[in-house]
């Protein structure tokens, strides 16, 4: 695709129904994409259609063939050599000066990489003194066999049988990802909540622009509930690419 340019998203309002503000986020575009909206900015001309649209026949979402429990099927190792804590315990030690965390039976002191987290201490610290089993079903990037094999080295014990499942219910979401746009069959998804998909290799040779519904996608987290009259994208200024700083609604982004 061709050397790459970064554009800032430097404002994004939200309508009222979104769940909370963006502070920013930032888009890859590459070269040719970019003289686009130079064009826009800089002569006020119309943009020539740099992206073929593609209708398809049908959508079928496949997010509900992914659950949680088979995104990896993990169990810590039992640990009979090790202390046993109450639930109780672990709510003693809920702040970053002592924080416990338990997940599927065992007990872990993660004080000490608080704030090591690479998603920031506060993040972490939501979960100090409770089943990490609850937070990680909303980021369930954490599903993966390095973080787990990470997390055993602060190992400290087990939790009591009985606690297990009050653990679990001490701290409950509802599906951050329910509202979340149904995916193109041919958008191959490595994870679905939150969805990061590729384009099938077989169809990057159809075109030599990639139809949005199959392009490569990325998210974070859930996609967030805009309302398109209150949608906004701010442009900064790019003098190496002798772009002028300028905001799009919604309607003008889908001329260009």
């Amino acid at each position: 695709f061709g050397v790459s340019v970064f554009i800032r998203v430097a404002a994004m309002r939200i309508g009222q129904k979104s769940w909370g503000a963006l502070s920013h986020a930032a888009q890859r575009v590459n070269r040719r994409h970019a003289a686009a909206i130079a064009g826009v900015i800089g002569a006020g001309a119309a943009a020539p259609v740099f992206c073929r649209e593609q209708k398809p026949a049908a959508i079928q979402d496949k997010g509900s063939s992914f659950k949680v429990e088979d995104l990896q099927k993990f169990a810590p190792d039992s640990r009979p050599d090790l202390p046993t804590f109450s639930f109780s315990d672990l709510q003693d030690h809920a702040s970053s000066e002592s924080c416990w965390v338990t997940f599927r039976g065992a007990v872990y002191d993660v004080t000490d990489f608080v704030t090591a987290h690479p998603g920031e201490s506060s993040r972490l610290l939501m979960a100090a003194g409770a089943d990490l089993e609850t937070f990680w079903n909303v980021y369930r990037l954490h599903y993966r066999g390095h973080i787990l094999s990470f997390l055993e080295k602060y190992r400290i014990g087990n939790l009591k049988a009985e606690d297990l499942q009050v653990a679990r219910g001490a701290v409950t979401f509802g599906d951050a990802f329910e509202d979340d746009p149904p995916r193109h069959p041919d958008c191959q998804p490595a994870t679905m909540k939150p969805f990061c998909g590729e384009t099938r290799l077989d169809l990057l040779t159809d075109s030599y622009f990639t139809p949005n519904e199959i392009f490569y996608k990325r998210n974070h987290h859930s996609v967030p509930r805009i309302d398109p009259e209150d949608y906004e994208l701010v442009v900064e200024d790019c003098p190496e690419l002798g772009i002028k700083g300028r905001s799009f609604t919604l309607e003008e982004l889908k001329t260009l």
